[in-house]
């Protein structure tokens, strides 16, 4: 892969992600809070490929497994609570698209739920963002 091809993907993942998290933000607003997490999933995701292209210089594996992603792009994780928030957006990736209990699911999310991780989403992207390389 030529370095344009590589900036390119890298470019296309990252404004991907940014698309996604105003998808979330518009979901969050009108209430639909298992979706709003479903696009807080993709645009986590898509972070985490744009910086796995960047570090391995090629393409991202076909995955929606963040913690996967995470190692894939040899990220150091700050603490236990970034690898716990990892694993529940994944569920959240599944949950949205294949609820095994409807009911519960609706049970487990109310807007503090979403807000909060919406809120952490946000914060957890600029950081990834900070983790590309500057010369990929």
């Amino acid at each position: 892969m030529t370095v344009k091809d590589l900036k390119k993907l890298v470019e296309y993942w990252v404004e991907m992600s940014s698309g996604d998290m105003q998808v979330a933000r518009s979901l969050l607003k009108s209430r639909h809070y298992s979706y709003c997490l479903f696009f807080c999933h993709l645009a986590i995701e898509k972070t985490l490929k744009a910086l796995v292209v960047a570090r391995i210089r090629d393409h991202a594996p076909w995955t929606h497994n963040l913690s996967f992603l995470a190692g894939k792009a040899d990220l150091t994780l700050d603490d236990k609570a970034d690898v716990e928030f990892l694993s529940e957006m994944t569920r959240w990736n599944l949950e949205a698209r294949y609820p095994a209990d409807l009911e519960a699911m609706k049970k487990l999310i109310n807007v503090d739920v979403a807000k909060g991780l919406f809120s952490k989403t946000e914060k957890f992207i600029v950081w990834l963002k900070r983790q590309l390389p500057k010369n990929y």
